[in-house]
């Protein structure tokens, strides 16, 4: 059997970054979308960081890990 394929996206905003994700035969993994400081005040690398272990931690908390992602989407404001 093979691994399963994820995709995730994440909506980053001002102040909390959701991420979300679905498997590559469209089924959704979560209703409940992983909420996370975007860490803004402290900088660029702060704020990648935070995107970055939001995702690892939907990842962790559905049971997958990053070689199940076969592609990550991120939206920014502006």
């Amino acid at each position: 059997m093979s691994s399963p394929q994820v995709f995730l996206g994440t909506d980053s905003g001002a102040t909390t970054s959701k991420t979300g994700g679905i498997l590559a035969d469209g089924t959704i993994i979560s209703q409940q979308l992983r909420q996370s400081s975007t860490n803004s005040q402290a900088g660029t690398a702060a704020v990648v960081n935070g995107w970055v272990e939001g995702a690892a931690g939907f990842l962790a908390d559905h049971g997958y890990t990053w070689a199940n992602v076969r592609a990550v989407g991120l939206a920014l404001p502006g």
